[in-house]
């Protein structure tokens, strides 16, 4: 799925913003950002591309974003539903800054990476928090990965693997 949109000098009328997207290849997707200055006109370009990997035994949801808001939010929530693959991804971010090249891949693995411009960072902080999570309902349950940081820097780079192990016990060779 490819997301786009740009708006020129606009002035929210509230300080939130939904946008919720439903039945797209049996998803369902939902984004909330909080802390508009509702007095302020700004431009705003948003580029995203999600993709799914449905051949792995855990479905792997990726997400590319580059924007500019126009200001720094106070936080954002997002969630992603795969209905055919019974797979909820959402993610939970506090201090958003103004600019930033974000992209992630949740599944059998976590890949994050966040790159924040200098001038839009605060410090050597790009956001404040931000957790991850993805269930998978297996067998009559929701199983959870989720990981959660507090204060990323600038640039961050985060890949994490999720590694089964299998022993197997062989009998002793009887004798004979």
């Amino acid at each position: 799925y490819n997301f786009k949109m740009e708006l020129e000098d606009w002035l929210p009328a509230r300080e939130r913003f939904y946008v919720s997207m439903n039945g797209i290849e049996q998803s369902s997707t939902e984004l909330q950002i909080f802390g508009f200055d509702t007095e302020k006109s700004r431009d705003v370009e948003v580029e995203a591309t999600f993709t799914r990997q449905d051949n792995l035994t855990v479905p792997r949801l990726s997400v590319q974003m580059d924007y500019d808001i126009g200001q720094r939010l106070d936080y954002a929530y997002a969630v992603f539903i795969d209905l055919e693959n019974l797979v909820r991804a959402e993610t939970f971010i506090e201090g958003i800054p103004q600019q930033t090249q974000f992209s992630s891949t949740i599944g059998d693995i976590l890949e994050l990476t966040v790159d924040v411009p200098q001038q839009f960072r605060v410090g050597e902080t790009s956001v404040d928090s931000m957790m991850i999570q993805q269930h998978r309902f297996v067998d009559g349950f929701w199983w959870p990965a989720t990981t959660s940081s507090e204060m990323f820097h600038r640039s961050c780079n985060l890949l994490l693997h999720r590694i089964h192990v299998t022993t197997s016990v062989k009998k002793p060779p009887s004798k004979a």
